[in-house]
């Protein structure tokens, strides 16, 4: 196969122009050339599906999350951006070996599982003013520390990963509290006065994801895969923060934490979307997959079926997003954004129960 080399921005927008990120647009390209190689082996997009969805849900609600529930979130906005991005940086899959999900017990004899009860038992133990880089230095000191300090009614899976994941960012924090990287994001108007954040770079400033990305290699700068000689830099966790302090933002009088461009947001690309896209028929899976992931078989990091689970997330969630706000347009609605839909398709994921799978892979991009 003769070298493939990386698109150019012309490129990128050559077939139909986009608003996303530098990131997302290049996880498109490179997919829709797949697609026209007929190189794709695992997975494909039922297009007409998606069209068909966005007719059937675009007069639904479309709330953005306000990521404020008591005992799992900060409920000061300064705390609440320490605690996203010192805890999106392990918000990785929470599935144990023998199928059983990380939980850790709540109030009132509650349970809370997956990224919830990290993020929780996270708060439980730091709470408002314990996310700095000196108390975070010395908790985690190991992974058996790590493991022993998110223990519950189960171990989180992967502390080895979590461990690495967490020094990367207490290192590059290089003395500084994790919401003040949000000031070299910020977006100052003529007056002087902060506005919002940026979450891409531009030639106004600089933008969060890209940051994250930069100065934390391994906590925010590693989701970047590669399938037959293409790049897709997913970068999951680095736009999902953002997309968690958006919602805040949006529903407080703290202006620092609202995204002034989260429009170029796209797809999240975890293991949570690919599941309800298959619950609606949209993605349509080999046989061998599909066999793999509801047998609770692992789907190897960096193989061909999982790369093709995430990238076509993202192409087929942003052709969902184009529809929806096509239908939406003639209805005389507002455009969604990225934390809208994403916080929909979760929801839509708890109508599925355990009968969809998600697939399970060993790592933490996602």
């Amino acid at each position: 196969m003769s070298e493939i080399m990386k698109p150019t921005p012309e490129q990128l927008r050559q077939e139909k122009p986009s608003h996303y990120n530098p990131y997302t647009q290049e996880v498109i390209y490179n997919w829709q050339q797949m697609e026209k190689m007929g190189e794709n082996e695992h997975v494909t997009i039922d297009y007409g599906r998606i069209v068909n969805t966005a007719i059937m849900y675009a007069g639904e609600q479309f709330p953005t999350p306000q990521w404020r529930a008591p005992g799992i979130y900060a409920q000061g906005n300064q705390a609440f951006a320490s605690q996203i991005l010192t805890t999106n940086c392990i918000n990785a899959q929470f599935n144990l070996e023998n199928g059983d999900t990380y939980s850790i017990p709540f109030d009132d004899g509650k349970v809370l599982s997956g990224a919830f009860a990290m993020v929780a038992r996270m708060y439980e133990r730091l709470g408002e003013k314990g996310f700095k880089r000196s108390r975070l230095k010395d908790i985690f000191t190991s992974s058996l520390a790590t493991k022993y300090f998110f223990k519950g009614l189960t171990d989180i899976p992967y502390p080895n990963l979590r461990f690495e994941s967490l020094q990367n960012f207490i290192e590059g924090l290089d003395g500084q509290k994790p919401n003040e990287i949000l000031e070299e994001v910020a977006v100052i108007n003529p007056e002087g006065q902060t506005i919002g954040f940026r979450a891409f770079d531009s030639d106004e400033g600089r933008g969060l994801a890209d940051v994250l990305a930069e100065r934390f290699p391994i906590a925010y700068g590693q989701d970047i895969q590669e399938l037959n000689g293409r790049t897709f830099p997913f970068h999951k966790r680095n736009q999902l923060a953002v997309l968690q302090l958006h919602g805040r933002g949006i529903n407080t009088n703290d202006s620092l934490l609202n995204c002034i461009d989260i429009d170029k947001v796209g797809p999240v690309a975890d293991y949570e979307i690919p599941r309800v896209l298959r619950g609606l028929g949209i993605l349509q899976l080999s046989s061998a997959l599909s066999e793999k992931i509801q047998f609770g078989d692992e789907i190897e990091k960096n193989s061909p079926e999982e790369i093709e689970l995430r990238a076509t997330t993202v192409v087929a969630v942003a052709k969902l997003q184009e529809e929806l706000n096509k239908n939406r347009k003639a209805l005389g609605e507002l455009p969604l954004t990225m934390a809208q839909i994403d916080y929909w398709l979760w929801n839509l994921g708890l109508n599925y129960g355990g009968s969809i799978k998600a697939h399970r892979t060993n790592t933490l991009a996602y």
